[in-house]
């Protein structure tokens, strides 16, 4: 999946992406969260200093990164 540059694959059946644009509608950032086997984000939330809260599930093993 490409969001503005930034192109992502997929690691497993299932992928979560995460996309923060600028109030112009242009990428300021993606990620991509994926574990061996399947990936649901089910709800998605931010805090009043702007951090990004993401519930949801996956199979296998997954890497958060930093």
């Amino acid at each position: 999946m490409t969001f503005g540059n930034t192109t992502l694959n997929s690691a497993g059946s299932w992928e979560i992406f995460v996309v923060k644009y600028t109030s112009s509608g242009n990428v300021s950032w993606a990620k991509k969260f994926g574990a061996s086997k399947y990936d649901y984000a089910y709800d998605v939330a931010t805090d009043n200093k702007g951090n990004i809260i993401l519930t949801g599930a996956f199979g296998g093993t997954v890497n958060f990164g930093t």
